[in-house]
């Protein structure tokens, strides 16, 4: 363990819709991260030597959080067990060993021609939200973002009106919609050959923050269907050590509901 461990005391789990949860903790010495960058948790030192940890990525503004030393992060409640594997249901006073901040993704890189898409789900939307809530987000934002948001449910982006107040456009995909809403029924991979989008892919810089195994089916489809380059999209995902490969031949892809 290195200067990189701390301890954290879990201060708020509350829950923002039917599958989510948003996790407050405070550490025992201030966090110094930027947007896109995530954390371990563990239960012990000794579970985070050995691996036995789960990343969260951390959606607070970064110069906020240092201040009022809160950090906050996102977790399904259908799975709250799982949403730090092996540390089962974390209520408020748990004590928990952090590790981090880890990762480099940024995702405002972007040239002055390209419109930035950005692809999430519920509980991989921090790198985003951090974005744009942190202060100097005005300053630095690109001229067009468009949020791609997979979800099962339509209340599950309860931070839609937040995203659209900072002049970001919001397209969710709703899964299982319960009834009639503003935006696409279906899946990501079915938005993207659907021609209700309207969308240049040439012209977009694409930064993907999803679970996998849809991380790298979206990535697939974007550069096997639609002939993304390569360096027009940036995947977050401290899982992925190693460049990932383009498979030969295409991969399935879910259909519009």
């Amino acid at each position: 363990m290195g200067d990189s461990t701390t301890r954290g005391l879990v201060t708020s789990v509350t829950k923002v819709s039917s599958h989510l949860v948003r996790i407050t903790l405070r550490v025992s010495r201030g966090l110094k991260y930027h947007p896109g960058q995530w954390i371990r948790l563990a239960h012990n030192v000794t579970e985070l030597s050995r691996g036995e940890f789960t990343s969260f990525q951390l959606s607070s503004c970064p110069t906020q959080a240092l201040r009022t030393n809160q950090y906050e992060v996102f977790a399904e409640t259908g799975l709250l067990p799982q949403f730090v594997k092996g540390l089962g249901r974390v209520r408020v006073g748990d004590l928990l060993w952090l590790e981090g901040p880890f990762g480099n993704f940024w995702p405002l890189s972007a040239r002055p021609h390209e419109q930035v898409v950005w692809v999430a789900t519920p509980t991989s939307i921090g790198p985003f939200l951090s974005c744009i809530r942190s202060h100097n987000f005005e300053k630095m934002r690109p001229r067009k973002i468009l949020l791609i948001v997979q979800v099962g449910r339509e209340d599950e982006m309860p931070w839609r009106k937040c995203f659209e107040s900072k002049g970001v456009t919001v397209l969710p995909c709703v899964e299982h919609p319960s009834e009639w809403i503003e935006g696409f029924w279906g899946s990501v991979l079915g938005l993207f050959n659907h021609s209700a989008l309207k969308l240049d892919f040439l012209k977009c810089r694409f930064f993907l923050s999803l679970e996998n195994p849809i991380n790298q089916e979206v990535f697939q489809a974007l550069v096997e269907k639609k002939k993304v380059p390569l360096n027009q999209i940036v995947m977050n995902s401290e899982k992925t050590t190693q460049p990932v490969q383009v498979t030969e031949q295409p991969s399935r892809f879910s259909k519009a509901a």
